[in-house]
């Protein structure tokens, strides 16, 4: 059934209630197994840095954050909208396998880098794969006939559930890459928690940093409503505004290297994966002027060895990043502090590389008084290579620096990025999250971190 602009702009409204009676309607809390395979840097000084990878990120990086500042007011004048959800105590998944089993599904880990599991859509269900990602808030599952998309494809003219419409959808980032399609709705399932009538992006075209080398197929945004470019009220919000999870709440544990276990609770979280207790901290919407869009929390700065060596910042958290974004000035502060760092030639600026053999420091991100530091692991994100030498012989500033460097070992790339957007805030991805259990509670508006058991 193919559904006109305004029959889809009504659905759009109507999901929230529509589609978040869960199947069956019980209070329910599911473990998302996770895949893990590299999404564009490794972290060993045994392989390379990818510089293309690592400057697509950097692309999508700028453009998802870009202008927060007029966030709130280009939100508004979209029509976009805040949502309310009840505040439940966090429930461990743990006691419920205490008590009966519950559907499990172990995500696999392979290199660092993107994280992903299965969704299924449509009646009959097909299952495709997902990255699950907090830094945005669109579904994207790609199509058949699909052009440049990761597989497998959903196959709409075999669900008689689908209904299209004729409302374009598409996101670009600056360097080229791009997913194109319309928005459309249809029963969509991850780990058994079910939406009827939920409102994605039929992706037709994919190119660039979407295409995701054929890694995985689509892209599940878990970030606020109101960042949905297409305007649906995202998975796990239809499901927490219908009452259907035990804690309306989801957490991240993101396994280290070739470590398995992986995994995304979806109204839950799991004692197994961290250690000690889950420190909540609450939810900071200063960067996009009190509208909540981001899972963002305050820190009260970034030290080195336990010294303050930056400015108190917001922090995205962002599973859908690998590296750590900070202004330009604070990258430099901590680069400061690590033997051999320098500006990496041919690079960005606010991009750095440091003799491989040099001890890092801690570097932590502070919240609430508490430190959370870096895994010294995580922060290297590879080795410079000879491509990224003969970069750099084209780049006299910093040059020098950079042989003295090579001199003392091989240089590889640290983790923290500068990468200014207007904006006193940091993007923390991957390579902070792996060594942080993370919850992001919406109804208790809050976000909790926890030492990973790694």
């Amino acid at each position: 059934m193919i559904l006109p602009t305004s029959a889809i702009a009504t659905a759009l409204l109507l999901a929230p209630l529509v589609a978040s009676n869960p199947t069956p309607p019980r209070h329910q809390a599911q473990v998302v197994p996770i895949r893990q395979q590299r999404r564009a840097f490794n972290t060993s000084p045994d392989t390379p840095f990818n510089v293309a990878a690592a400057q697509a990120e950097r692309n999508k990086v700028s453009d998802r954050y870009a202008n927060l500042a007029s966030k709130k007011r280009g939100l508004a004048t979209e029509g976009k909208r805040e949502v309310k959800v009840k505040a439940i105590e966090p429930f461990d998944i743990q006691s419920l396998k205490k008590r009966q089993s519950s559907g499990e599904n172990s995500l696999q880990d392979q290199s660092d880098a993107v994280y992903f599991g299965a969704l299924s859509v449509g009646t009959p269900a097909q299952q495709t794969t997902i990255d699950f990602d907090t830094g945005s808030a669109d579904l994207l599952i790609p199509t058949e006939n699909c052009s440049g998309c990761g597989s497998p494809l959903f196959n709409t003219a075999q669900s008689s559930t689908f209904e299209a419409s004729s409302q374009p959808f598409e996101i670009q980032y600056g360097d080229g890459s791009q997913a194109m399609g319309t928005l459309a709705s249809d029963t969509v399932t991850v780990a058994g928690l079910t939406v009827q009538n939920q409102v994605f992006a039929a992706i037709t075209q994919e190119s660039g940093d979407f295409s995701s080398g054929g890694i995985f197929a689509g892209l599940m945004g878990m970030a606020f409503p109101a960042l949905a470019k297409s305007q649906a009220m995202p998975f796990f919000f239809n499901l927490a505004q219908a009452n259907a999870l035990t804690s309306n709440l989801f957490s991240f544990y993101l396994a280290r290297g070739d470590n398995t276990g992986s995994e995304l609770c979806i109204g839950c979280t799991d004692s197994t994966k961290y250690t000690g207790n889950v420190n909540f901290y609450p939810l900071d919407a200063s960067i996009t002027q009190g509208q909540q869009v981001y899972w963002s929390i305050a820190a009260d700065a970034i030290t080195v060895n336990g010294q303050t060596a930056t400015q108190g910042l917001s922090c995205v958290m962002d599973t859908g990043t690998t590296a750590i974004y900070v202004p330009t000035a604070y990258a430099q502060a901590i680069y400061a502090n690590i033997p051999g760092a320098t500006p990496a030639p041919g690079q960005p600026d606010g991009t750095y590389a440091y003799p491989c053999g040099s001890q890092i420091p801690e570097i932590a991100f502070v919240f609430g008084g508490q430190s959370y530091a870096i895994d010294s692991t995580d922060f290297n994100l590879g080795a410079m290579t000879q491509y990224a030498v003969l970069a750099a012989s084209r780049v006299k500033r910093g040059f020098t620096n950079f042989l003295n460097s090579l001199r003392d070992g091989t240089l590889c790339m640290g983790a923290i990025m500068g990468l200014d957007q207007g904006v006193n805030f940091a993007t923390v991805g991957d390579a902070f999250l792996k060594n942080w259990y993370s919850v992001y509670d919406a109804g208790g508006n809050r976000l909790g971190l926890a030492k990973s058991n790694q």
